[in-house]
């Protein structure tokens, strides 16, 4: 009966550290591109300021 409530547990554990994986993915990636429109922006500026 233990043995099945830790399973149980252990089960519901994976299952939250799955989600916070994606999450966290997924959080990573927005980082990403908001850095990268940033850049991009910047670039752009660069470019205008040059002509």
């Amino acid at each position: 009966n233990t043995g099945k409530r830790l399973m149980a547990k252990c089960r519901t554990l994976y299952e939250e550290n799955e989600e916070l994986g994606r999450m966290i993915a997924s959080g990573r990636i927005a980082k990403l591109e908001g850095e990268l429109a940033l850049q991009k922006s910047f670039s752009e500026e660069v470019k205008k300021s040059q002509s």
